[in-house]
């Protein structure tokens, strides 16, 4: 089954993202790790939480949650969501 999502601010990197924020991925680097973790285009994430001071940002991707660094964070692409 399909999930209709509806955008609801412009195109942020996934860091500025507050937590339990739902957004869907518009842009990503050439990363060959993010693809196995589920980050691809328009997939659906959740910030789960935020770590402080540069810390790592956890996610939930469907039904698995995976932290990635704020390096990374920054350079991906997302829209906020309703779903």
């Amino acid at each position: 089954m399909k999930t209709i999502v509806k955008s609801l601010t412009g195109r942020r990197c996934l860091y500025d993202m507050q937590k339990k924020c739902c957004c869907r991925v518009v842009s990503i680097p050439d990363h060959p790790l993010l693809d196995s973790l589920g980050i691809c285009s328009d997939a659906v994430i959740t910030v789960e939480n935020k770590y402080k001071f540069g810390g790592p940002v956890l996610l939930k991707i469907d039904t698995a949650t995976v932290a990635i660094g704020k390096d990374i964070a920054e350079q991906i692409l997302v829209e906020e969501v309703a779903v």
